[in-house]
Protein backbone atom coordinates (compact mmCIF):
# COMPACT_ATOMS: atom_id res chain seq x y z
CA UNK A 1 0.00 0.00 0.00
CA UNK A 2 3.17 2.59 0.59
CA UNK A 3 4.45 1.75 -2.15
CA UNK A 4 1.47 2.79 -4.29
CA UNK A 5 1.21 5.90 -2.66
CA UNK A 6 4.39 6.58 -3.40
CA UNK A 7 3.83 5.96 -7.22
CA UNK A 8 0.32 8.22 -7.11
CA UNK A 9 2.40 11.26 -4.83
CA UNK A 10 5.63 10.55 -7.71
CA UNK A 11 3.16 10.71 -10.71
CA UNK A 12 1.71 13.99 -9.42
CA UNK A 13 5.33 15.34 -10.05
CA UNK A 14 5.85 15.30 -5.96
CA UNK A 15 8.76 14.58 -4.23
CA UNK A 16 7.94 11.88 -1.68
CA UNK A 17 9.48 12.92 1.70
CA UNK A 18 10.11 9.52 4.54
CA UNK A 19 10.64 11.13 7.79
CA UNK A 20 12.17 9.62 10.85
CA UNK A 21 14.29 7.76 9.25
CA UNK A 22 16.72 6.07 12.06
CA UNK A 23 18.66 2.94 10.56
CA UNK A 24 20.39 1.97 7.53
CA UNK A 25 17.90 -0.77 6.82
CA UNK A 26 15.19 1.91 6.79
CA UNK A 27 16.65 4.13 4.93
CA UNK A 28 17.22 1.27 2.22
CA UNK A 29 13.39 0.12 2.67
CA UNK A 30 12.28 4.15 2.16
CA UNK A 31 14.91 3.97 -1.12
CA UNK A 32 13.15 0.50 -2.51
CA UNK A 33 9.65 1.69 -2.11
CA UNK A 34 10.74 4.99 -4.23
CA UNK A 35 10.92 8.01 -1.50
CA UNK A 36 13.38 10.66 -3.07
CA UNK A 37 13.69 12.56 0.17
CA UNK A 38 14.62 11.05 3.48
CA UNK A 39 14.62 12.48 7.22
CA UNK A 40 15.42 11.31 10.41
CA UNK A 41 18.38 10.40 12.77
CA UNK A 42 20.23 8.44 10.24
CA UNK A 43 21.26 11.05 8.11
CA UNK A 44 21.80 13.65 11.18
CA UNK A 45 21.05 14.61 14.33
CA UNK A 46 19.66 18.22 15.09
CA UNK A 47 22.37 20.56 15.91
CA UNK A 48 21.82 23.57 18.33
CA UNK A 49 20.38 27.07 16.88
Amino acid sequence: MLSNLVNMVCDLDILALAEGVETEGESQACIDLGFQLGQGYFYGRPSPA
